[in-house]
């Protein structure tokens, strides 16, 4: 009780006029002053800061991965609307990984979300100075790409069907953005390593395998990309084993 009576009468600056009476003791306080404030308060103050900034992520996380937002992505009339909350998506995928409820396919959502995309047109986007060009499906598509990349070890199997598919885009862009991300996901990632083998890349195999003739002349430049990835005789991994360390370290594969 004294030491929390001590802190809070340490909190008060001693007045400037004190400094007339006793210099001496009046720097003397303002220096325990000085130490109280960096040493405690400060601290402390950033510490409820990032905590707090945290608790709010986590409530609006909850939020996000809610059977009511994900049931309510596609309830905007326009690309720019669709564009927005599959961001907010994007976000809390990055930071919170697959929360979705069993009830909720997210891979469905992402595949329904490009079907409507591109069937809509764009609309422009109404600002103070103007307007602006509207979002289209190349934008859907790069948001929803970067989502089933964040997701890629958590639903293999759909995921790759969907990225195949998306390689041979008539969009370019929308094309060469789904075959890096099947290039993550044939790639070697030693943390996943160590928690699921070469279960990724032998699934892929395995579907390819199944292709005929046809399919694979279709898919060459997809195909292109995983073999570089698989035929890779080392690869990287890297780790955080606190805030101002960063870890790199070279593995060989056979």
């Amino acid at each position: 009780m004294h030491g929390l009576k001590w802190l809070m009468i340490s909190l008060i600056p001693p007045p400037k006029e004190l400094s007339h009476f006793d210099q001496p003791a009046f720097e003397s306080l303002k220096k325990q002053f000085s130490n109280v404030m960096h040493n405690h308060i400060r601290q402390a103050s950033y510490s409820f800061e990032f905590i707090y900034k945290q608790f709010e992520k986590l409530k609006q996380g909850k939020k996000v991965f809610d059977i009511e937002f994900l049931g309510g992505i596609f309830e905007t009339s326009s690309n720019n609307g669709l564009y927005e909350n599959l961001s907010l998506l994007r976000q809390y995928v990055q930071e919170f990984g697959d929360k979705t409820p069993k009830e909720i396919d997210i891979i469905k959502v992402l595949e329904n979300a490009l079907n409507k995309a591109k069937e809509t047109e764009p609309l422009p986007i109404k600002r103070t100075l103007g307007t602006i060009e509207g979002k289209n499906y190349v934008y859907i598509a790069d948001v929803c790409l970067d989502i089933l990349s964040e997701l890629r070890y958590f639903h293999t199997e759909k995921i790759f069907e969907l990225l195949i598919s998306l390689s041979i885009d008539s969009d370019h862009a929308v094309m060469k953005k789904a075959i890096e991300v099947l290039s993550r996901l044939a790639s070697y990632n030693f943390p996943v390593l160590q928690k699921i083998g070469y279960s990724p890349q032998l699934f892929i195999l395995d579907q390819i395998k199944k292709w005929d003739h046809v399919k694979m002349i279709d898919h060459f430049k997809a195909i292109t990309e995983i073999a570089s990835q698989l035929l890779k005789p080392s690869f990287e991994g890297h780790s955080m084993t606190d805030y101002k360390t960063f870890t790199l370290r070279c593995y060989k594969l056979f």
